[in-house]
This record gives C-alpha cells, sequence and structure tokens, in this order.
C-alpha cells in the first residue's frame, strides 16, 4: 500500500517529465529552425549587399560614359559648326575688303581727274598720292593675314 501510494503520488510527476521532454524537444527544433531562418536572411543580405554593390559600380561606369558621349557630341558639333563660322566671317571680311578696295579706287581715279585737269597744285596732287597709297597699303596688308 504504501507503494501504491507513493506511485499515485509521483504518477503526476512522470506525466510532467514526459511532457516537459516533449515541450524541450520542440524548443529544440523551434531554436533550430530560427538559426537556420537567420543564416538564410543573413545570406540574403549578403547577397543584397553584393548585388547593390554592383549596381553602385555600373551607375557610376553609365554616369562616366553618358558625360564622355556628352563631350564627343559638343565636340562633334562645334566641329560642324566651325565652317559655317567661317564662311559666314570670311564673307564679312571680303565685303570689308572689297569697300576699301573700291574707296580707294575712288580716290586714285578723283586723283587722277584732278591731274587730268591740272585744277590742283603738284605739290597737293603728290600729298594725296602719297595719302592714298599708304591707306592702300595698310588695307592690303590688314586684309593679307586674314585671307591666308
Amino acid at each position: 500500500m504504501v507503494k501504491q501510494q507513493e506511485r499515485a503520488r509521483w504518477a503526476p510527476f512522470k506525466m510532467l517529465d514526459k511532457s516537459m521532454d516533449t515541450l524541450i524537444g520542440f524548443s529544440k527544433a523551434a531554436i533550430e529552425f530560427s538559426v537556420q531562418g537567420n543564416r538564410i536572411q543573413t545570406e540574403i543580405s549578403a547577397a543584397l549587399k553584393q548585388s547593390g554593390d554592383e549596381n553602385k559600380k555600373a551607375t557610376q561606369l553609365n554616369t562616366r560614359l553618358t558625360w564622355s558621349v556628352i563631350a564627343l557630341t559638343a565636340c562633334g558639333v562645334l566641329a560642324a559648326l566651325y565652317p559655317v563660322y567661317h564662311d559666314l566671317t570670311a564673307g564679312a571680311r571680303r565685303h570689308q575688303t572689297q569697300t576699301d578696295v573700291d574707296r580707294v579706287i575712288e580716290k586714285l581715279e578723283t586723283i587722277g581727274r584732278q591731274i587730268a585737269t591740272g585744277s590742283s597744285g603738284q605739290r597737293q596732287t603728290d600729298e594725296e598720292l602719297r595719302r592714298a597709297m599708304e591707306e592702300l597699303r595698310a588695307t592690303v596688308s590688314r586684309q593679307a593675314p586674314a585671307n591666308r
């Protein structure tokens, strides 16, 4: 009887012992599952970081290439516009040269008429001829570098 009473008294504890073993087993499985989940999350984070770093490098390279293309495009546009600018300014220079030559020719013709009619003195005519020649030389020397 004493043994039965003792067994009866210890029976709930034996049941508790089995329940505790089961609980510990489930807790251990849950912890292992959490650890495995943590490892997977760490691997995912590392892969995302690596992908982000590679993306950053690719973006920087793309930015450099874009600026290079912009610079080359600007150079191409400038190279294409230079002949147009040169033609426009050359036309203006030719017009100015022609105007200067026409003015000098007109003065020389005036002087030539004066010589032919004898209406002015020799000294005045010589002085006007000298001025006209100097002006012609200055015009020609000024235009010579621009036409090369």
